[in-house]
């Protein structure tokens, strides 16, 4: 389980990087990913999408703490996130619901 756990945190966190966003290293069963933005809109938009993410960390309000899950469920966060953030910012509410 601890291997599987890595490979998913160590995938997500490369494909993160890839799409031009800062994680800070882990070793844990959840990464930090900083959004550039204030997290709390963006955890509900993640909750539009189905996909729950961790509460606020003051005063790191512009990252967001990810659990890492299932490989399904990691895949599925990474998907709300690239629709969330279409090129390196938040999608407006009407974009989000449009697309």
């Amino acid at each position: 389980m601890k291997t599987l756990n890595k490979q998913l945190r160590d995938r997500t966190t490369s494909e993160l990087h890839a799409y031009g966003y800062e994680t800070i290293p882990s070793d844990a069963n959840f990464f930090m990913v900083s959004i550039k933005t204030d997290m709390g809109p963006i955890q509900q938009k993640f909750a539009e999408e189905g996909v729950l993410v961790g509460r606020r960390f003051s005063p790191m309000d512009t990252w967001l703490r990810v659990s890492v899950g299932s490989d399904d469920e990691m895949k599925r966060f990474m998907t709300a996130f690239k629709k969330i953030f279409q090129q390196g910012k938040p999608a407006s509410s009407a974009a989000a619901v449009g697309a």
